[in-house]
């Protein structure tokens, strides 16, 4: 009788270490969370510009290639020369195409 009379007050002392263990383990945890705060959406328009200047130097190089036949009549960008979306960059022979 005096075993079990220990046993159960062992138990029920492991039931309430665990139990502080698991408040003081979830105090932790939420102190360590990130504070997220919501706002409603706004619509602005941005009025900041930036103007720089400066080189674009290219990652990697890629060939051009006709299909067979076809003859370049004119290279109109050369190395070093600014071009834009859009540009022409070569002229083919009409009379090929």
């Amino acid at each position: 009788m005096m075993i079990r009379k220990l046993s159960a007050k062992l138990f029920a002392l492991f039931l309430a270490a665990m139990l502080v263990m698991t408040f003081v383990s979830r105090e932790v945890y939420a102190r360590k969370l990130a504070v997220v705060e919501v706002k409603n959406l706004q619509h602005i328009r941005l009025t900041k510009n930036i103007k720089c200047s400066g080189t674009l130097e290219p990652t990697a190089v890629r060939p051009v290639f006709l299909p067979e036949g076809l003859t370049v009549e004119r290279i109109t960008a050369s190395a070093g020369s600014k071009v834009s979306a859009g540009d022409e960059l070569l002229r083919l022979e009409k009379a090929q195409l």
